[in-house]
């Protein structure tokens, strides 16, 4: 995810992030030549089992409040709104809600799509004349999708309960994805949008739905960024099966019926990247009207921000990569020469053996953790929704 929050400009270094998954790829000689220009961050997407190794030329750390805080003896940023925001000058979708409860989100098994769809039914089936959505995503090559979900919705709903529980899976094969417009109609399309992950970093349709004055219902079990400072007006957590029910009814009324800019600030990117700016300013020698003024003289706020921070600039280092991120030593030879045309000497002596094992170890590390996962997926899936089968499964209780 390597992006720009601030470019060099006469004696000022610049700003430059990675993501924690590059990490590995960064190097001493790699390092050296980017501090050269760039003061260098590092971007934590997700929660760590472990602590990182971080070299000493990595000067800062930052990620959504509660993801690791400052437990790397750098200086660190809790990035406020998390890392997204809406913008108050964004369009708000003014539609009529179809469906009382919605749960929007990639068909990742880490999801626990069939959790909800559990959820939903349970709720539907006490009240008659409710209707709710689910909504997915599915890249159908990912083996990490639920490819069975269509199959465990035909047996779990029947034909009558279908017309009130929907299912719409979209095919995607475009890392394109949605656009923020249209992941805003959806969104709107419910009064009450539910998020039920095992984990998240920091749930991006919290803080949209929000936006779009549509409450949100988060489960307990999902382990994500701190939600504490969440303003409880909207935003609710339940533990229960009971208790998704009666917040449910709680909520309903709520959607359409407040002022997100007064009661959640945190989440506008005008009020996020002031904050960022002025962060940075305590650490670094910039001044934070420099940054605000390079992120909308970017049109960063627009189209040309990275997906990971809404803040920063994309590099755009070679064509043949989508989503910026840096897999490989020769992505990063690409990035540095980029931006600051120097080259970085990569060893090629015994490079076609070593690239051999270190693949063959990947794909087997990566099968070993696809089954595991699939199968406690399998394990943890309910069957009926039974308030004691849901109850044990989801929330582990």
């Amino acid at each position: 995810m390597a992006s720009i929050l601030f470019s060099p400009i006469n004696n000022s270094k610049g700003i430059i992030l990675f993501k924690n998954n590059e990490l590995h790829l960064l190097d001493k000689d790699v390092l050296e030549k980017l501090s050269k220009k760039y003061y260098i961050g590092l971007y934590f997407g997700n929660f760590q089992n472990k602590l990182l190794e971080i070299p000493s030329l990595i000067d800062f750390t930052l990620a959504a409040k509660g993801i690791v805080d400052n437990i790397y003896n750098k200086p660190h940023i809790n990035l406020q709104g998390w890392n997204f925001s809406a913008s108050s000058t964004s369009p708000f979708v003014t539609q009529k809600p179809r469906f009382t409860l919605q749960s929007f989100a990639f068909n990742g098994m880490f999801k626990r799509t069939r959790h909800i769809l559990s959820f939903f039914k349970h709720y539907l089936l006490l009240n008659k004349d409710l209707t709710a959505r689910i909504f997915v995503v599915n890249q159908p090559d990912n083996r990490f999708h639920d490819h069975s979900l269509s199959k465990y919705y035909c047996d779990q709903v029947d034909s009558i309960l279908r017309k009130r529980l929907v299912l719409h899976k979209l095919d995607t094969y475009s890392p394109a994805y949605l656009s923020n417009e249209e992941s805003r109609i959806i969104l709107s399309a419910s009064k009450i949008n539910v998020v039920a992950s095992m984990w998240e970093g920091a749930n991006r349709v919290i803080a949209e739905s929000l936006l779009m004055k549509r409450p949100v219902l988060l489960s307990k079990a999902t382990k994500m960024a701190d939600v504490s400072s969440i303003d409880s007006k909207a935003f609710r957590i339940f533990d229960s099966l009971d208790s998704f029910v009666s917040l449910t009814n709680e909520m309903s009324p709520i959607a359409g019926q407040y002022n997100p800019e007064e009661i959640y600030p945190e989440f506008y990117i005008e009020n996020s990247i002031k904050f960022l700016a002025s962060s940075i300013e305590k650490i670094f020698p910039l001044k934070a009207s420099e940054i605000i003024d390079y992120y909308y003289k970017n049109s960063c706020d627009k189209l040309f921000s990275h997906y990971l921070t809404a803040h920063t600039k994309i590099i755009n280092f070679s064509s043949k990569i989508d989503d910026d991120v840096c897999t490989d030593l020769n992505d990063i030879r690409l990035l540095v020469k980029s931006l600051t045309q120097e080259e970085i000497n990569i060893s090629t002596a015994n490079k076609p053996i070593i690239d051999r094992i270190v693949n063959y170890y990947r794909a087997f590390r990566n099968y070993a953790y696809y089954l595991k996962f699939k199968i406690r997926y399998k394990i943890s899936s309910t069957r009926t929704t039974k308030k004691s089968e849901l109850n044990l499964k989801h929330f582990g209780k």
